[in-house]
């Protein structure tokens, strides 16, 4: 293994929250390595490190079907409102541009509201969409498991969606902005992948 490579596993390891010592036994101890999930990286057995090449994002889908485990592991419940990720705007009248679930987000039916906001059947399914898409890119980020190759972190994306979803302060002040919504929602479900590697609902090493 190179230099590059060790450095970049050791950055890997950090990110996921172990500590130096743990870090420092798993380069320095040869053994069969462990397929990576939350609970493999908690555990940090030593003698059985974990395969951190086996680290991988999830699918909307699949953090649909995530146990109740994995979700208690990041404090979330697929019951939590929406707003418990991002910041949505009011419109003019007072209501939500969007209100939901984490799930119904996940499962790309949120409720995107009517009048004033005016959008076309077809503008609304790609609100939704994108909606999915920033949902799984911030539950992505919060496990132990699925962030370790994730090159997104929490914060940033909590601020990029909010900063897409804002509404003008001058003008149609009920008039949301799509292109960079579709843009930003290119960009995650790229980094996203095709959550062959789903570090969650694993029940084998």
């Amino acid at each position: 293994m190179s230099g590059n490579d060790v450095d970049k596993k050791r950055r890997s390891l950090t990110k996921a929250g172990l500590t130096t010592p743990v870090i420092a036994s798993l380069f320095s101890r040869p053994a069969f390595a462990q397929q990576c999930s939350g609970s493999a990286l908690a555990s940090g057995n030593l003698s059985n490190p974990v395969d951190l090449t086996t680290c991988g994002t999830c699918l909307s889908s699949q953090w649909l079907n995530a146990t109740s485990a994995e979700l208690a592991s990041i404090n979330v419940s697929l019951s939590d409102s929406i707003e418990s990720f991002f910041a949505i705007p009011s419109l003019t009248n007072g209501d939500k541009i969007l209100t939901g679930t984490i799930g119904l987000a996940l499962s790309g039916s949120i409720t995107i509201a009517d009048s004033p906001l005016s959008l076309s059947n077809g503008t609304q399914q790609e609100l939704k969409n994108a909606m999915s898409i920033f949902t799984t890119a911030y539950l992505n980020s919060l496990h132990i498991a699925t962030r370790v190759n994730f090159s997104l972190i929490s914060s940033d994306i909590a601020n990029g969606v909010n900063g897409v979803l804002t509404l003008p302060t001058s003008g149609n002040k009920n008039e949301l902005n799509m292109t960079p919504v579709k843009s930003l929602a290119e960009s995650y479900a790229e980094a996203i992948g095709d959550g062959a590697s789903c570090s969650i609902n694993r029940t084998t090493f």
